[in-house]
């Protein structure tokens, strides 16, 4: 069960790293010790990992479309 929107979550999260880094999803995957693929899945919404979304915002998003995240993310459904 999802709790909160991942796939426009991992959208915007693709459109920072491709538009505003020069990382791939394989130097993410390298350097999180997760594969290229695991990067993806969380970029297209089907895998929600803390730990990549912790390294998008180590590497910047926080100054990226934070209103957007925070909604996303307040409009979770209650556990």
């Amino acid at each position: 069960m999802r709790y909160y929107n991942s796939k426009e979550l991992g959208k915007i999260c693709r459109y920072y790293r491709k538009n505003y880094t020069t990382y791939t999803q394989a130097d993410i995957g390298e350097e999180l010790y997760y594969s290229e693929q695991a990067i993806g899945c969380f970029e297209r919404g089907t895998a929600d990992t803390a730990v990549i979304l912790q390294w998008y915002i180590k590497h910047g998003l926080t100054g990226f479309k934070m209103d957007e995240i925070y909604n996303i993310l307040r409009n979770a459904e209650k556990l």
